[in-house]
This record gives structure tokens, C-alpha cells and sequence, in this order.
């Protein structure tokens, strides 16, 4: 099980199998200044370690693991094995975002093109959607959508 350590000093173990999103940490979002990374499990855990350091470890035992791009340009590592995309934007997105997936039952959007998000959902084990389109079908859905709650956001 992989161990980190927590922006106290404690050491903190993770089942790598549990691990849903790597990011790093934002300043703002953590009451600890030396928090590097964000670790999203059943909970969330900030850590010490640089994010390149721990997607290495969580990765040897968690195969899973793919990689894309947020919107701010930084790295997002998450498990293939509860993600599926790619999905089709829904307005409000971030105006970088490209494309979007599912992590759990969270949207995320990223950078990268629809094609671009399936191959590396595919590669990670997740479920690889059709590439959405546009034309009547993406009228009729985007119509409903505005019926419907928006979906859970990543930050």
C-alpha cells in the first residue's frame, strides 16, 4: 500500500486500488502551505510529494492509471477503472476544455480532443465512449440537458 506524508508529518497509506484522480494541490484549497498534491480517494488527502513522485507508486500497483490535461494546463492522472468518456461538453465549461470524462460520477474536463480522450480511456482500462457529434442528436441532447441538474464538476 502505498505511503505518503501528510502536510503534519504523519505518514498516510492509501489503497492504490482506491485512488479515483492525482492532481496537484492548489494554495488555496488546503490549510497546510506545504500540501503539493491532492490525492482523491473514498476522501481526500493533500500530501507532501510532488504529484510526479506519487503517480509512480500508485501506479505500480494500480495499472489504471492514464493521464490528460486540465484546463490550466496542468497534469490530472485518474483511474481508468471508474472513468468513461470522452463526453460531450455541456455549457459552462472551462473555455480551454477540449473534451470531458467521467471519474466516478464527477465530470472532468480536460484539453484534450474527444479522440484524444478515448484512446487514453481505452489505455487506462476505462470504458471508451463513441466520439460525440454534432447535428440533430446533439440539439435534441443538449435541449434536455438544460432540463436536467448539471453534473458534479472536478475542480
Amino acid at each position: 500500500m502505498p505511503s505518503f506524508t501528510a502536510p503534519n508529518g504523519s505518514p498516510v497509506s492509501i489503497p492504490a486500488a482506491t485512488v479515483v484522480r492525482i492532481r496537484d494541490a492548489y494554495p488555496e484549497e488546503s490549510t497546510e502551505s506545504n500540501a503539493k498534491c491532492r490525492i482523491d480517494h473514498p476522501d481526500v488527502q493533500f500530501v507532501t510529494e510532488e504529484s510526479s513522485a506519487v503517480v509512480p507508486v500508485v501506479r505500480s500497483e494500480n495499472t489504471h492509471i492514464g493521464q490528460l490535461t486540465l484546463p490550466n494546463s496542468q497534469p490530472v492522472w485518474f483511474n481508468g477503472a471508474v472513468s468513461r468518456g470522452p463526453v460531450r461538453l455541456v455549457g459552462g465549461h472551462p473555455p480551454k476544455a477540449q473534451s470531458a470524462l467521467y471519474i466516478t460520477d464527477k465530470i472532468q474536463y480536460v484539453t484534450e480532443t474527444p479522440e484524444a480522450v478515448r484512446t487514453t480511456v481505452a489505455a487506462a482500462g476505462g470504458n471508451a465512449l463513441p466520439i460525440p457529434t454534432e447535428g440533430f442528436l446533439a440539439t435534441i441532447a443538449n435541449v434536455f440537458s438544460k432540463f436536467s441538474a448539471p453534473p458534479a464538476v472536478w475542480d
